[in-house]
């Protein structure tokens, strides 16, 4: 069975604290800059690996966020 994949193929990953993404995966992607902003204020959790980790909740209402709106909790709303 494969893994389980969020928005922009991020893995999910299951820690004793819940499921979440890995920040370094976040890292990654060529908007992590913008990701960070709205990041700002958010609680991160440190797998027993020592992996920090994004709750997938909040990746997840970041991305669908971005995706519909670009752009983030900290930003005001787009005019229509």
């Amino acid at each position: 069975m494969g893994c389980r994949k969020t928005y922009f193929g991020l893995e999910v990953h299951t820690e004793p604290f819940g499921q979440c993404v890995y920040l370094a995966d976040i890292e990654a992607l060529p908007f992590h800059p913008f990701w960070l902003e709205a990041a700002r204020g958010s609680t991160l959790a440190v797998s027993p690996s020592g992996a920090l980790c994004v709750y997938l909740h909040d990746w997840e209402a970041f991305a669908a966020q971005f995706i519909r709106d670009g752009t983030h909790r900290h930003q005001p709303p787009q005019p229509t």
